[in-house]
């Protein structure tokens, strides 16, 4: 073997354990992917998704309720797609440990949480924009108020656990009957969403920074 040779074979040698370790990376990466997807799909807990849930709040038309409530999915994204900054996606991920049953609140530090909301804000007023603008032009449209904030539901009741955006006219919110029974479509998993809604009327007062306001138009 000539020295160039030697040279070379010495060469490849020290990078075989390299790229070994690489594969064995990749390799263990998507072993850890799959394991942790069927995880997630056997317990119906989906943290890489995120809902934008409109909780349609409203008197009720039959006795024996306080009021109504409808909920409906304007949307639901790749946590990834929302918010493309991994910094921004550790925030969300590390704000879904602190809820609980008792408490479905996502909580970001104060510094932060300005920057979370205001993410979500342009992706709602993008897809409303079209009443904005003719708002703007002078057009007849209807507005209200609304407020949003992050959520993760633990409660026992719900088909599926994800982080959701929680979206609701901002007087109907305000005037949340806090005793008393709903209508709801669906009693045997709405039920939770009365509760949740009840907890985030109360934390509104102590919190006011883990939620944001904002008008909307049609």
């Amino acid at each position: 073997i000539t020295f160039l040779g030697a040279f070379k074979m010495g060469a490849l040698l020290n990078i075989v354990p390299e790229i070994l370790t690489s594969l064995l990376g990749l390799g263990l990466g998507w072993f850890w992917g799959r394991w942790k997807s069927q995880k997630d799909w056997e317990s119906k807990t989906f943290h890489s998704n995120i809902v934008l849930s409109l909780n349609m709040i409203g008197p009720s038309e039959k006795e024996g309720y306080v009021a109504s409530l409808k909920l409906r999915t304007i949307f639901e994204n790749q946590l990834a797609d929302m918010f493309p900054l991994p910094a921004m996606q550790s925030i969300i991920r590390r704000a879904i440990e602190t809820t609980s049953e008792e408490n479905p609140l996502m909580e970001f530090p104060e510094k932060d949480s300005w920057y979370v909301l205001n993410t979500v804000l342009n992706h709602i007023s993008e897809i409303f924009a079209p009443g904005l603008m003719k708002k703007d032009m002078g057009g007849s449209v209807f507005s209200e108020r609304y407020i949003f904030c992050f959520t993760f539901e633990r409660d026992g009741g719900l088909r599926a656990h994800k982080p959701r955006i929680m979206l609701f006219q901002k007087k109907a919110f305000l005037e949340l009957p806090m005793e008393g029974e709903f209508e709801l479509e669906n009693p045997k998993f709405h039920q939770t969403r009365v509760k949740t809604l009840r907890k985030l009327r109360k934390l509104y007062d102590t919190k006011p920074h883990l939620f944001m306001e904002m008008e909307i138009a049609v």
